[in-house]
């Protein structure tokens, strides 16, 4: 038997060849690149180094003291009352109630409770040694009768006692033309507040009304 070769069947069965009978040039391989060039950096200087560990170590001392000024101020401010005169004030302002000691030339605000009475424990409220002459100052923008300004004991006595303490307080109304707003202070009469754990109540003169409490606390070193 006659076998006949086909020089383009033999060409287009072999790799490398096309159907044209060109071969086409071999494929290029990728450059070789070692695992630690695939993301080249420039060298840094020495000085740059120094300034960048300088830099970290400084951040770094900051953020520190910074956690240690927080932990610290979180102990103190834990340990402190909350209801105390936090504001210190050479002259009044509107809607608020003062505590004036007798001899300070300055007032201590006094924190307020708007609408439900709280039940604070002795720590958390203004303590004031007894035979301490104070007085007490409110300034609503427009006052209610100065008797609605009250002070009753805390610890649940007889009413007698109550009406006892009515008796001993004084009560002015004025009104500061600076601040266009009125005036209530009370007072001992004589001078001398008794010891005791007192609330103190009075109408909020704000638009939606109510009530407002504070706390005090005249203490008896004996």
């Amino acid at each position: 038997m006659e076998v006949i070769n086909k020089p383009d069947t033999l060409n287009d069965e072999q790799p490398g060849h096309n159907n044209n009978g060109i071969t086409p040039p071999p494929p290029n391989d990728p450059p070789k690149t070692d695992k630690n060039d695939k993301f080249p950096h420039p060298k840094k200087s020495l000085p740059a180094l120094i300034l960048g560990r300088a830099v970290f170590v400084i951040v770094g001392a900051m953020f520190i003291i910074m956690c240690i000024f927080s932990v610290l101020e979180l102990i103190v401010t834990s340990n402190q009352p909350y209801l105390v005169p936090n504001v210190v004030d050479q002259s009044l302002h509107q809607d608020a109630a003062y505590l004036q000691i007798e001899g300070e030339n300055y007032f201590r605000e006094i924190v307020v409770i708007r609408d439900r009475p709280a039940d604070p424990e002795d720590r958390e409220v203004t303590q004031i040694p007894v035979g301490k002459n104070f007085r007490l100052i409110f300034t609503p923008k427009l006052a209610s009768a100065p008797e609605e300004y009250r002070l009753v004991y805390r610890d649940g006595p007889a009413a007698g006692d109550n009406k006892t303490l009515e008796s001993q307080l004084e009560r002015k109304a004025n009104h500061d033309k600076e601040g266009s707003f009125d005036v209530i202070t009370v007072t001992a009469k004589d001078g001398k507040w008794p010891a005791g754990r007192f609330l103190i109540t009075w109408p909020d003169a704000g638009m939606f009304g109510g009530t407002l409490f504070a706390y005090l606390n005249v203490t008896d070193s004996k």
